[in-house]
């Protein structure tokens, strides 16, 4: 392996230097430990339901993901469950929900993504499954969010009753995409 030493890169025009990010950045390619700075894909966060959490019929609730698996850069705020990112850029997000045992017809499942309090996005299933069934929502979405913007995960259905979603399989994540 060879090895590439210098103090600064000039610009082909022979004016001004490249930087390769910000001042601290640190790539440490022979171990893969340790990035930060510009380069970097944190803040970065993974949380869950504590347990089964019950969904009332017919208006929006906000899902409880109180568990903190990991939280990269301190931003997830497991008593509000809400992500505040506190860096501009581009940013991943993924929210998984799992129905119990949901076999209503032609009866709405949603998820819902809200940025800054407001509805943003959403997935849904509308139709029935076999009794048995644990009705499964996803979002992965790329967002472009402020440092100050939060995100926050909701649900809805349209059952007539209360519906559980599965705590052990419930989960709320986000991740800065390396770059802006």
């Amino acid at each position: 392996m060879s090895t590439l030493k210098v103090d600064t890169i000039l610009k082909r025009t022979g004016t001004g230097t490249i930087t390769l990010g910000q001042s601290g950045d640190t790539i440490d390619f022979p171990t893969g430990t340790t990035i930060s700075g510009a380069g970097a894909n944190t803040p970065s966060f993974s949380a869950k339901l504590s347990g089964n959490q019950s969904i009332s019929a017919s208006s929006y609730t906000k899902l409880a993901f109180a568990s903190e698996e990991w939280d990269v850069g301190g931003t997830y705020d497991a008593s509000s469950y809400r992500w505040t990112p506190a860096l501009i850029g581009k940013y991943n997000v993924k929210i998984l929900i799992m129905w119990e045992n949901e076999v209503s017809q032609n009866k709405k499942l949603q998820l819902a993504i809200y940025k800054n309090g407001s509805f943003y996005a959403d997935v849904e299933n509308i139709g029935s499954s076999q009794a048995g069934a644990d009705p499964t929502l996803m979002i992965n979405l790329d967002l472009s969010l402020d440092a100050d913007d939060y995100i926050e995960a909701y649900t809805y259905q349209s059952t007539g009753g209360a519906v559980n979603v599965v705590g052990d399989y419930c989960w709320f994540q986000g991740n800065r995409l390396i770059g802006v």
